[in-house]
């Protein structure tokens, strides 16, 4: 690893010379979303009474319109493991994502980020306004992922008002129809369909150089053991993936220079166990919680599609990644996905 890490640290201005135009960064987290359904669609051992409309890919517009123009990690055949850094919770699981480093964090109680995020360190080294690195996210815990100094960056959570400022009836709407019907059957988060819609107007509004977006709702229904629900949310989530995409193209220069990325904060277990987070082991003959995956799309990135043989990717592989598109050097750049960059091919 210390050879990989000095052979990226002498090619990063190589890289810096080949993506200078990339200048925006999408994170989007589809909670507890296994690589089963990602990869594979449907599990047939879990789809015996459910609509058939469900059955097949779970992604079928990703994987029929964007694959090819992807990097993809994490899928189970391919050679190319990916895995959570801590246990395979979520707030664990978010803090490696934004910290990009080991913590002690292990349940979903343990607070907030000691140490700086990487949208922290977007403002202070970019000189950002607050405006321009933003997070919406369903599940209400996420802003202690996201950062360490509370107000360094824009950030709206669980069913709260958003309000950047600004006199908007837009964002007025959306935060009374989120109030007037929250989840049925859990708390402590707002529905999905809110926090897009929310995103999606923020985006077109602010542009913003880093905007991150938290989905929750796959992982709600997946603990209620409710398969159709899950699946149905994940098609969902394909849709606005797909709106995502086709709103960029329309978006100019903005959307030529930003890259996408889509992941999970955990895995799941297995066939009957799939409702659960597993045992917590690391495996890969065992299909663990810490078995997740990420997705990279963008005009800069190496279409590579499904990466194969490529170890020792996890969460902590993101941050350093979207530093390097921004131009900045990470503190541990062995660990970026390296093999869809430009020049380190």
């Amino acid at each position: 690893m210390r050879h990989l890490s000095y052979i990226v640290i002498l090619a990063l201005p190589l890289i810096a010379s080949s993506i200078e135009d990339i200048s925006n960064v999408i994170l989007i987290t589809v909670d507890g979303v296994r690589w089963q359904e990602f990869f594979n669609g449907s599990d047939s051992l879990l789809s015996k009474n459910i609509s058939s409309e469900y059955y097949g890919h779970a992604f079928p517009l990703f994987w029929e319109k964007y694959s090819h123009q992807s990097a993809i990690y994490g899928h189970h055949k391919s050679g190319s493991p990916m895995s959570t850094n801590a246990v395979p919770v979520s707030l664990p699981g978010y803090k490696s994502i934004f910290l990009g480093h080991e913590h002690d964090c292990d349940d979903n109680s343990c607070g907030r980020v000691q140490s700086e995020t990487f949208p922290e360190r977007l403002i202070h080294e970019l000189n950002l306004d607050k405006l321009q690195v933003a997070g919406f996210a369903s599940w209400g815990k996420i802003d202690q992922a996201l950062e360490q100094n509370v107000g360094t960056i824009f950030i709206n959570t669980n069913i709260s008002d958003v309000d950047d400022g600004t006199v908007d009836p837009v964002m007025d709407s959306l935060n009374v129809l989120q109030k007037s019907d929250p989840p049925q059957g859990w708390g402590g988060a707002r529905r999905d369909i809110y926090t897009w819609a929310h995103s999606m107007h923020y985006l077109k509004k602010h542009r913003p150089r880093f905007l991150y977006i938290g989905l929750d709702d796959s992982d709600e229904y997946a603990h209620m053991r409710q398969y159709e629900n899950y699946l149905a949310t994940l098609r969902q989530y394909d849709q606005w993936i797909d709106q995502l995409m086709r709103l960029l193209k329309t978006m100019g220069e903005y959307g030529e220079n930003t890259t996408v990325f889509i992941s999970t904060d955990h895995g799941r277990g297995k066939r009957k166990m799939w409702h659960g987070h597993a045992d917590f082991s690391w495996n890969w003959n065992v299909y663990t919680g810490k078995h997740i995956w990420c997705a990279i799309l963008g005009n800069k990135i190496q279409p590579l599609g499904i990466v194969k043989k490529v170890k020792g990717k996890s969460h902590q592989s993101i941050r350093p990644t979207v530093e390097i598109l921004f131009g900045l050097n990470p503190e541990y750049p062995g660990k970026a996905f390296f093999e869809a960059l430009p020049s380190l091919r």
